[in-house]
């Protein structure tokens, strides 16, 4: 599993970083001519947006179905999925967005939100349970000990 948590890892920091350029190199106004590297951030930006629906779908197998059960005592579990969720459909309205949408919102505005605050909470996700898992394994481990 050491090469699947690295791959979600690139991908995940791949998309940050690709989604920021992207944002920092966007028109400021629709008059404006686009940053020359606008088109080659937001090709990798879709190359990592790609790979990691692959390792969302590869953590749904290994990870959260197993969770599911336990979300009462891990809201941040729940937290991050409702994000990614909103983060993935946002990123499709951006694309295809119905027009009664546009006029109440700006979806780029969300997609964009939506993402910063992923990238605060996958971290602090991965920390918290990363933790309890260790202690985990320290008292089976000292327990097996002293048998």
């Amino acid at each position: 599993m050491k090469r699947g948590k690295f791959l979600i890892w690139l991908v995940f920091v791949g998309c940050m970083l690709s989604g920021i350029a992207l944002y920092l190199t966007q028109p400021a106004t629709m008059n404006d001519f686009p940053h020359p590297l606008h088109g080659e951030f937001r090709f990798w930006h879709g190359l990592f947006v790609f790979l990691s629906l692959v390792s969302f779908g590869q953590t749904y197998n290994e990870h959260i179905r197993k969770q599911i059960k336990k979300w009462r005592s891990t809201p941040d579990g729940a937290l991050h999925l409702v994000l990614w969720l909103l983060l993935m459909s946002s990123g499709l309205l951006l694309y295809y967005p119905p027009m009664w949408l546009t006029d109440i919102v700006s979806i780029a505005s969300l997609h964009w939100y939506f993402g910063l605050l992923l990238g605060l909470i996958l971290p602090l996700h991965i920390l918290r349970h990363r933790s309890k898992a260790k202690s985990t394994r320290n008292k089976f481990h000292t327990v097996r000990e002293q048998l």
